[in-house]
């Protein structure tokens, strides 16, 4: 198929009909631009289009897809072209064919890329909002006073902090001296936050007597609720301690402190960070 030869045998008759490109676009509801087109040789009217085109122009569709008028006058020279007519009407439907396959296949291609971007896009928002999210820090004291093991743990929905193993060490544990009490408050702080505080000290002037370590063994830390971003981060972490208040056998208030320290035991994030 001539698209060049067609172009002009369209802008021949549109001549003859003495009409614009613009008139003729606005009569097969097509703009001028595309009329153009059709005339420079570049696309080829489509098939809701052809037909009423060449009602316009007064012409067959064969011989639009010839470019050209067919004489009748002339049996040889007609049947010449009705096989050259046949031929270009098969084209002109192979044509119109594969212009519409390759458009499906380019909408196809640019849905895929799309999709797949989309992927990608997802998954790194579920990477960066997910990973390194869960952390897991062991904490120990500082101090040969007191033995301390425990774990706080950092994930997206709660902060979980848990002791499972405290006691208070001197010169005088284990002998007659050892730090008697009759109520033991404790608390895990972070600076001025307080993250975790069994409570008030209850007693009487009556409480007997018990050694530190004996209340210190019933207190079992596994705090699993959850707690505000605001009041335990990773930065509090570098000032972590735990307070011990206790009423003595004298019935006086005292506290002891141990600055804990912290190292991380787990994260789930090996790539994106350290």
């Amino acid at each position: 198929m001539d698209l060049e030869k067609i172009g002009k045998f369209i802008a021949e008759l549109r001549n003859e009909k003495n009409l614009t490109q613009e008139q003729l676009g606005q009569m097969v509801n097509a703009s001028s631009q595309t009329v153009s087109k059709w005339e420079r040789g570049i696309s080829m009217p489509n098939n809701s289009i052809m037909i009423k085109l060449c009602e316009i122009l007064d012409i067959e569709i064969k011989e639009l897809l010839l470019g050209e008028r067919i004489n009748e006058s002339n049996n040889k020279i007609l049947k010449k072209v009705d096989r050259k007519s046949e031929q270009a009407i098969i084209d002109g439907f192979n044509y119109c064919e594969k212009k519409a396959k390759n458009k499906v296949l380019k909408i196809s291609f640019i849905i895929f890329v799309i999709l797949i971007s989309i992927i990608v896009i997802l998954l790194f928002l579920y990477c960066v909002n997910n990973y390194n999210q869960i952390k897991i820090y062991n904490i120990y004291s500082d101090s040969e006073n007191l033995d301390l093991s425990g774990r706080i743990i950092f994930n997206p929905d709660k902060k979980i902090i848990s002791i499972n193993k405290m006691r208070y060490n001197d010169k005088y544990t284990g002998t007659i001296k050892e730090l008697k009490v009759k109520a033991v408050n404790l608390k895990i702080v972070s600076e001025d936050k307080i993250l975790y505080d069994t409570g008030n000290l209850d007693y009487s002037d009556e409480q007997e007597v018990y050694r530190i370590n004996e209340f210190l063994d019933k207190i079992e830390i596994d705090m699993s609720s959850s707690i505000d971003d605001y009041i335990l981060q990773e930065r509090d972490l570098e000032n972590l301690s735990v307070e011990i208040n206790y009423v003595d056998i004298n019935n006086e208030f005292k506290d002891i402190a141990f600055k804990l320290s912290s190292e991380k035991e787990f994260s789930n994030n090996k790539i994106l960070y350290d």
